[in-house]
């Protein structure tokens, strides 16, 4: 059963991110002379009042001088320490382990953001032995390494400092010129007015990125941190410059061959440049809100960033997604999951439903597996497989037969993870964490681009846009009403499962008293990314339907 086998490979989805800046030994440090750094933004925070909570039940405090140094000599404690620098309504926080140096900056603020997954003031304020003892070297790296790695795919390069907390580090003040890493925080904060964006709402896209996210996950979908930092579209806050991977499937692929690339977008140009080095344009579909045509085709782009397409392929019209290129450590898929996906040979795809949880090594215990979307079965254990990283990106599963899989990850602004499954078979299929979801509240409005493949995974029908307002809302039903015809329909939460939505198949009287064709359908919300995937049954033969929320 290559659905079963396909989900094995959800567990393979990243990368191990390098660790950088060295932490030192895991042992405490001493108290020796005095907790030393420079508070700075681009410029020196002069007056800042800095103040230190430390293992041991150490406090302490300075006044930052005009070159932003401080020092607040220690009396009892060790290290690790927490700092926090205020100025005005400026305030940032560092960490102090292995080393008495901490400079504190919004870099520093960001990396307590992702060391700790809550806000920085809160990991301040709660800052006790307890928290010291989970201070590992390896922690502290590894949150470096990441927004480091996440502010150079924001187009901002930390990387030749090294440590960021302890690296030479000169603020401009007064006449005196700053050094490359004082020049580096200008850049960041250059770059930040340039895109509207603050480094409160950074920070809270960093701790929400965090595998150590400890915050109330809201299915509200945003862009994720390096995103943000990226030049935006015109017509479209959504679309970044940057690189995306693309995913299309095509019915008749073999091992070892994928429809997926690798593509840079330049979303102030309108320029997309393919991996074999051709390049494309793409413009505002007229009255469009984040739709855009192309020479090929269609996309339209969810508030997540997430890209869907319609593309001339091989002479014929394919439906595919696309979403920034991102990293990820094999441990952040650790959870339950499930899966719409639309799977078959190579002519005839159907959908059909996979839930499985994911062990932190990456094992994967399968569930059951629901041939029909509705109907589950359990699943007797399955074939040993192997998973390892793709020098192209994303990872590839290998089965006992020899057969491989492809998947590939995204996490959103909020926190939520997605994994994108290209089967062997050359189906395609979507995960999202096992999690309940709600009914509508009443009066929302939902306005969304959709587009469907058929059993022959071909797109006949362009972009079609729905605008619903909800005039009822009770338990997991609510009743919603279409702007253009008038007509109403139910739709139930979590039915057949927990993070469903269904809706029945009918006929409806629209406002001009005529009637319309109720499509039902079975859809997964696929968590923080914009993005529902519905099975149609009466659709084109049974289609395979993706619903963009618009901005």
């Amino acid at each position: 059963m290559s659905r079963l086998a396909s989900l094995m490979l959800s567990v393979a989805a990243a990368a191990t991110l390098a660790a950088c800046g060295g932490g030192g030994s895991d042992a405490p440090a001493p108290a020796t002379a005095a907790l030393n750094g420079v508070a700075a933004v681009g410029r020196a925070l002069a007056g800042a009042t800095v103040e230190a909570r430390c293992r041991g039940g150490f406090t302490g405090m300075a006044t930052a001088a005009a070159n932003g140094s401080y020092s607040i000599p220690f009396t009892s404690g060790s290290l690790p320490c927490v700092l926090r620098a205020t100025s005005g309504a400026t305030v940032l926080h560092s960490l102090a382990r292995g080393s008495n140096t901490a400079h504190i900056t919004p870099v520093s603020q960001l990396v307590v953001a992702h060391l700790a997954g809550v806000s920085p003031a809160g990991y301040y304020g709660s800052f006790n032995d307890a928290v010291a003892d989970g201070l590992t070297a390896a922690r502290v790296d590894a949150a470096h390494a990441s927004v480091v790695n996440t502010l150079k795919s924001g187009g901002v390069d930390f990387s030749a400092f090294g440590n960021l907390m302890t690296a030479p580090l000169v603020a401009a003040n007064g006449s005196t010129t700053g050094n490359a890493y004082d020049q580096a925080l200008d850049a960041l904060a250059q770059r930040m007015a340039a895109r509207g964006l603050t480094l409160a709402s950074l920070t809270d896209a960093v701790l929400r990125a965090s595998p150590a996210n400890t915050v109330q996950t809201v299915n509200t979908p945003s862009l994720p941190p390096q995103a943000l930092l990226q030049p935006a579209s015109a017509s479209c806050s959504a679309l970044r410059s940057g690189p995306y991977r693309l995913v299309i499937p095509k019915p008749g692929a073999t091992a070892g061959q994928f429809s997926t690339e690798l593509i840079q977008v330049d979303a102030t140009m309108g320029t997309i440049l393919n991996a074999d080095g051709d390049t494309g344009t793409f413009t505002p579909a007229a009255g469009g809100n984040c739709l855009f045509t192309t020479a090929n085709g269609q996309f339209a782009v969810s508030p997540a960033g997430v890209v869907v397409l319609r593309s001339l392929e091989d002479g014929a019209m394919r439906l595919g997604v696309a979403f920034p290129e991102q990293a990820h450590a094999l441990g952040d898929l650790a959870g339950a999951w499930q899966s719409l996906g639309y799977d078959g040979d190579a002519s005839v795809f159907s959908a059909d439903s996979l839930a499985a949880t994911v062990s932190a090594t990456g094992n994967i215990v399968v569930s059951s597996y629901c041939a029909d979307v509705v109907n589950c079965a359990a699943v007797a254990p399955h074939p040993a497989v192997t998973l390892s990283a793709n020098a192209a990106g994303g990872f590839t599963l290998t089965d006992s037969t020899g057969w491989t899989e492809r998947f590939f990850a995204y996490r959103a602004g909020n926190g939520d993870l997605m994994l994108v499954e290209l089967m062997h078979t050359g189906g395609f299929g979507l995960w999202t964490p096992q999690r309940a979801t709600g009914a509508v509240a009443l009066g929302s409005r939902l306005t969304s681009w959709g587009t469907w493949m058929d059993p022959n995974l071909q797109s006949t029908s362009p972009f079609s846009f729905t605008d619903y307002t909800t005039t009822a809302s009770s338990g997991a039903t609510w009743t919603r009403v279409s702007a253009f015809d008038g007509h109403s329909e139910t739709l139930t939460a979590n039915s057949p499962r927990a993070g469903w939505v269904t809706r029945a198949e009918g006929n409806a009287p629209t406002a001009g008293g005529g009637m319309v064709v109720v499509r039902g359908f079975n859809g997964l919300v696929v968590r923080g990314m914009g993005l529902t995937a519905l099975s149609m049954p009466t659709l084109a033969g049974g289609a395979y339907f993706l619903s963009v929320n618009q901005q």
